[in-house]
């Protein structure tokens, strides 16, 4: 029997068929009313395009011609096609003939083809269920990585121009075609990188290269109080002796360890100071602390040189907002110490810290076990407290209005409970210092309370994105913290999980198979509700704490399960009720209850401890995170079954993570590690742990260096016979001498005898006779930050060092951020500041 395609088989200068007077058996005509075009197949050289059932197509290809004229007789509406007027690919040139190479490539081009049916499909539905939109702050995301990442500052002009001109066009075109999506995207990645520019300029501000002794007068903004208990002043300097006033930075940190009556922001303040930039990061590619300090407006840290005093000029008044943020300062100072009056010791600490954010009071210990527990997040003021307090506002508001006979039937009671849950959930952004993460969470919160008064769902992705647009576009910096990486990875695994549930919920109601039932069953889904809030939230930002802080909490689940019930039922409510009740003088009837309910958190976070659970990671490669993050977007952000997609990173973060976890996949440990300040150095033994220097310091920096490069902890310096003095420590390291030089007396001898010198206190150094191969000194770590050192070519006689540095420049060419100016040497090399004994001068944030 001649093939399907022999017989119905057209040269490629047929003309095309007409349906006028022509039997079906004879042609095949497109019907009027078929809109789509489906896949083209060639046939016998003419490419045909099939319409609308491409599954019958293919039942139609395997048969001969009289089944397949037999099966349109019957269905004439489910299979129709028309021959094209187009030239066949040379890839599906095969299908010229009846044989079985061309079914093969018509199968596969109707194959290929199906594939991008179903994936132009499924980008239609996610565009219709607003998927797109999305993805904006992720393109947004993308254009304030590529401004910070840029070798040179862009134009700012060029920038907005760059915004403008795709929006302009994009609002002129119809919407929903493939250019229009393009213009706003590039519109979305343009506007990212302008809003990073606009950011920075409203920052600028100078920096000096290194530490300086001077008088200041200026004003308080804000106090708090340091890790120690000293009071800790951010001040707007008025003056500052020996610097022009064009260098005068926007605010300063200062700490006042010498007893003295406390100021109150507004007042003027004067004294001699030890000054110093921030520290950068602890190692080159660590947590950069001055960059974050200088995009908060703070330019130099240090500490008081005895009593501060008042300053007999006032100098610059504060203006409105500075007036309005040291009176709101003195309100929430006035709430902590009335909480730790009727609360001493560590539960009044916690307590001040979950109602005003003051974690001063904190020990480290207690701040050690919570993080180790993973419960370190309930006293970080962000999206949790935010929420619990919120909606127990919301819940009583409205179970107050609900108990008024006839009131909720004739008044929208929801959203004036709604409204009352914005008041105090903006006075607790007031109340609690307006840091960096509680502004997110009011944001987001304050989004999801609009979308309820306008009648809107309001835990869905589209608020979630306006809230991270929002951020994104007033704090561009933002995106490269931890609180803003780990709250967003978490709302947003939490939102698609609820949101695939409560869809299979629905699903389950309208067969039946969810019908309600008693109280242990709701207390066992309440408990499963946590469980899964816990496990979801976790994953979410499991990722990012092992980047970040280099330690994961294995049974944080567990701790969250027993924790989370006593801070949502008990903590919350009590901490909000003492608040109210502490105009009327009756804190303490919340505040005693609330006292056992946070002996309870800490009772569960001390035995979780005793698992030991908290696991250091060390380094995560880039590799790990990239993929972890790519696939947790896709699986979140997408709504069709394009979410598939995510198996493919996910598989490749699971191999890695598995090459990881075997030690295959490592990051190049350096040789040694300087700290900015030079006051710790740690040196890799062969075994890959590392040891401290003779004399290293800077407990903070060491702690993070462990954290990162020897989870396992430091080991013990190997005995040596070189010569270690307060003056001058020599050390041996692969087969090199390494002098670390404190005296300049000792600078000549070490230049002949040293391969590797380090004078982290000296600035310049003159080796006449001969130079080391490698020479570090304070200059170099002023200007380069931290440095690591790794050993480039081992084999080489002597060996080639490679040193790898946190900035690579200060000068007026670098970004913004980098740039530093020199100190007078008047105020540099001060016989005051000689004086200052290294054990005040510490280097940590």
């Amino acid at each position: 029997m001649a093939s399907f395609f022999q017989r119905f088989g057209r040269s490629s200068g047929s003309p095309r068929p007409d349906n006028s007077g022509t039997s079906k058996k004879e042609l095949w005509a497109v019907a009027p009313t078929a809109k789509e075009e489906y896949p083209r197949t060639p046939i016998g050289g003419v490419a045909y395009r099939a319409v609308p059932d491409l599954p019958s197509l293919r039942s139609a290809l395997q048969s001969d011609q009289e089944d397949a004229l037999a099966h349109y007789e019957q269905t004439p509406d489910e299979f129709r096609i028309e021959p094209v007027n187009e030239k066949p690919s040379a890839v599906f040139g095969l299908a010229t003939g009846p044989g079985y190479p061309g079914r093969v490539a018509i199968r596969a081009g109707l194959y290929r083809d199906a594939v991008v049916s179903t994936l132009a499909r499924l980008l239609a539905d996610e565009e219709a269920l607003g998927s797109y939109f999305n993805l904006i702050p992720v393109v947004l995301g993308a254009g304030i990585a590529l401004y910070y990442l840029a070798p040179s500052e862009p134009s700012l002009l060029v920038l907005a121009a760059s915004t403008l001109v795709p929006t302009l066009v994009a609002l002129r075109m119809q919407h929903h075609t493939r250019l229009w999506r393009g213009l706003v995207a590039s519109a979305c990645l343009f506007c990212g990188m302008t809003a990073a520019a606009l950011h920075t300029r409203m920052h600028l501000q100078p920096v000096p290269l290194s530490e300086f002794t001077a008088r200041l007068e200026g004003n308080v903004v804000a106090r708090d109080t340091s890790g120690s208990g000293s009071p800790r002043y951010e001040i707007r300097p008025n003056s500052i002796e020996g610097l022009p006033r064009d260098l005068l930075p926007d605010r300063i940190r200062l700490t006042a360890r010498t007893a003295h009556d406390v100021f109150q922001p507004g007042e003027p303040i004067a004294g001699l100071a030890r000054l110093q930039p921030f520290s950068g990061p602890a190692y080159p590619g660590g947590y950069d602390f001055s960059f974050f300090a200088w995009h908060d407006g703070l330019a130099m840290t240090g500490f008081f040189m005895g009593k501060p005093e008042h300053s007999k000029e006032n100098g610059d008044q504060l203006g409105s907002k500075e007036k309005a943020s040291a009176v709101i300062d003195q309100w929430r100072s006035a709430i902590s110490q009335r909480i730790r009056a009727a609360l001493p010791g560590e539960t009044g600490d916690i307590a001040a810290a979950l109602v005003t954010g003051d974690r001063s009071g904190l020990s480290d210990d207690t701040e050690e076990s919570l993080r180790a527990s993973g419960l370190a997040h309930i006293l970080a003021i962000s999206g949790l407290h935010m929420a619990l307090v919120t909606l127990t506002v919301i819940w009583v508001v409205r179970l107050f209005f609900v108990s008024i006979p006839g009131l909720a039937v004739n008044r929208p009671i929801q959203k004036w409970a709604v409204a009352a849950g914005f008041a105090v959930s903006s006075g607790y952004l007031l109340l609690s210092g307006a840091g960096i993460a509680t502004q997110r969470a009011w944001l987001m919160i304050t989004v999801m309370l609009a979308a309820s008064l306008l009648d809107r769902r309001a835990l869905t992705m589209r608020n979630v994105a306006v809230a991270a647009i929002v951020i994104l576009l007033v704090d561009p910096v933002s995106l490269f913290r931890p609180g803003f990486q780990m709250s967003f990875a978490a709302v947003t695994a939490l939102v698609a999980f609820y949101s695939w549930f409560n869809k299979r919920r629905m699903q389950n109601r309208h067969t039946g198979h969810d019908r309600e039932r008693g109280t242990l069953v709701r207390l066992g889904r309440y408990l499963a509700g946590i469980a899964a809030t816990s496990l979801v939230a976790g994953m979410g930002t499991g990722l990012f704490s092992a980047w970040h802080f280099h330690r994961v909490a294995l049974f944080g689940l567990a701790a969250n399960l027993a924790a989370m019930p006593i801070v949502s039922v008990a903590v919350m409510p009590l901490a909000l009720l003492s608040v109210l009740l502490m105009p009327y003088g009756f804190e303490g009837l919340a505040l005693e209850p609330l006292h056992y309910a946070i002996e309870a958190v800490l009772a569960v976070s001390a035995k979780v401890n005793e698992w030991g659970g908290d696991q250091s990671t060390g380094v995560v490669p880039a590799g790990i995170v990239i993929s972890g993050i790519t696939s947790l977007g896709i699986l979140c952000l997408l709504a069709t079954r394009l979410r598939l997609l995510a198996v493919l990173p996910f598989t490749i973060f699971l191999v890695l993570a598995g090459l990881a976890a075997m030690g295959t996949l490592k990051p190049a440990k350096p040789e040694i590690l300087v700290s900015q300040g030079g006051r710790a150095i740690a040196i890799r033994n062969a075994d890959g742990t590392f040891f401290l220097a003779p004399g290293s310091r800077e407990r903070f920096t060491t702690d993070i260096w462990k954290r990162a490069w020897s989870p396992s902890g430091y080991a013990e310096p190997p005995v040596s016979t070189l010569p270690c003095t307060r003056e001058r420590c020599d050390l041996d390291i692969r087969g090199q001498r390494l002098a670390l030089v404190y005296a300049p007396a000792e600078i000549d001898k070490a230049c002949l005898e040293a391969d590797i010198l380090f004078a982290p206190r000296l600035w310049w150094i003159n080796c006449d006779d001969r130079k080391p191969a490698l020479i570090v000194t304070r200059t170099d770590l002023e200007r380069g930050g931290s440095h690591s050192l790794f050993l480039a070519e081992k084999e080489a006689t002597p060996p080639v060092w490679k040193v790898v540095t946190s900035w690579s420049g200060t000068d007026d060419n670098a970004r913004p951020w980098l740039r530093r100016y020199e100190v007078p040497n008047e105020l540099k090399f001060a016989r005051k500041a000689k004086e200052v004994s290294t054990k005040e001068n510490a280097s940590s944030p």
